[in-house]
């Protein structure tokens, strides 16, 4: 895989500032500005990977075979960065029915740019790495992230010996276990910072007319936080 293009970044911040009456708690006044932050960057980017696929997928993700990506990324201009990443995932079938699912990723930002502001997060959504956690500054301004996940996957026919007549449903029962490591150089005034996230717990997918819904049950382990309700949208890994 080889790609190659040419990027180009802007950021502006807009600051509304509402005033209200003392007496009355009235609305009296409503002002909005715009405001730059830093110049914009425009950056040549290419990059090459080799990807290795012969993962078998049923109605809600992948049952068995593996799948691997490794790859680099050169953005030089404005932005003078190396992006390395790693991802590698294994689906094992111990008995029928039943698929162990693994995932292991790596991710890291080499150059002068690492520590830049206008670069876009390593993981648009911590969430999809670990399921539960919100977002941080550390999470935000990672130049290093490492991170596994393992399912354990069961299709609810399985389970129960549910059925529709002679089609399957297209309902997954999984239990999960997520676990990353963010690593945030010093830049703008922030020291260097480091965060560690873990969570545990199980769900279901469901594929409707061929979008995946899943549901899960969360508990963070790692900040220590109480089970929580989480939706997304997606197969699994």
């Amino acid at each position: 895989e080889m790609s190659a293009g040419v990027d180009r970044v802007g950021f502006q911040r807009e600051i509304t500032t509402t005033s209200f009456s003392a007496s009355t708690r009235r609305q009296i006044g409503r002002v909005t500005t715009d405001e730059r932050m830093g110049g914009p960057a425009t950056s040549l980017v290419a990059g090459a990977a080799f990807v290795h696929d012969t993962a078998v997928f049923g109605p809600t993700g992948p049952w068995m075979g593996s799948r691997y990506r490794i790859g680099a990324s050169l953005t030089a201009g404005s932005l003078d960065v190396l992006t390395v990443s790693g991802d590698y995932r294994r689906y094992f079938a111990p008995t029928s029915g039943v698929t162990i699912a693994t995932r292991v990723q790596y991710l890291n930002r080499l150059g002068s740019s690492r520590s830049d502001s206008r670069l876009l997060p390593l993981v648009w959504s911590v969430r999809d790495a670990v399921r539960g956690s919100p977002h941080d500054s550390t999470s935000i301004r990672a130049a290093t992230t490492s991170i596994a996940n393992v399912e354990v996957r069961v299709p609810v026919r399985r389970a129960f010996g549910v059925s529709a007549g002679r089609v399957d449903l297209p309902v997954d029962l999984f239990t999960f276990t997520d676990l990353a490591h963010f690593g945030a150089p010093a830049a703008g005034g922030l020291s260097a910072s480091e965060r560690n996230l873990w969570s545990t717990g199980f769900g279901a997918r469901i594929n409707a007319a061929g979008f995946v819904f899943e549901l899960n049950a969360v508990r963070p382990l790692i900040p220590v936080r109480s089970w929580r309700f989480v939706m997304n949208f997606r197969p699994g890994f």
